[in-house]
């Protein structure tokens, strides 16, 4: 796996991340999407003042629920999905799926 500071910041590319978190029965997925430019700021003296980084977030599932926990599970199975299919943004996953 490459380091990001082993590449020039011109070969960078946007990355995505995400979370999975549980707090007592419920469950949340959180996702961020980490611009090019921003990744540069991160690694600059100085971060620029008008760069925003955004992170949405599914609403808490209620895993005593089984309708909720059923919807659960869909939404960790389209993750999964989601990053075996190669479209997704995360580092490593960039260089399998290439």
């Amino acid at each position: 796996m490459v380091n990001s500071l082993e590449l020039s910041q011109s070969e960078w590319s946007d990355q995505e991340a995400f979370v999975l978190s549980t707090y007592g029965i419920h469950l949340k997925l959180m996702s961020a999407l980490f611009p090019k430019e921003y990744l540069q700021g991160v690694h600059s003296p100085t971060m620029p003042v008008e760069q925003t980084l955004w992170v949405i977030r599914t609403k808490p599932y209620d895993l005593k629920d089984p309708d909720q926990r059923a919807q659960a599970l869909k939404v960790c199975i389209a993750l999964i999905a989601y990053l075996h299919s190669g479209k997704g943004s995360v580092g490593l996953l960039q260089n399998i799926y290439r």
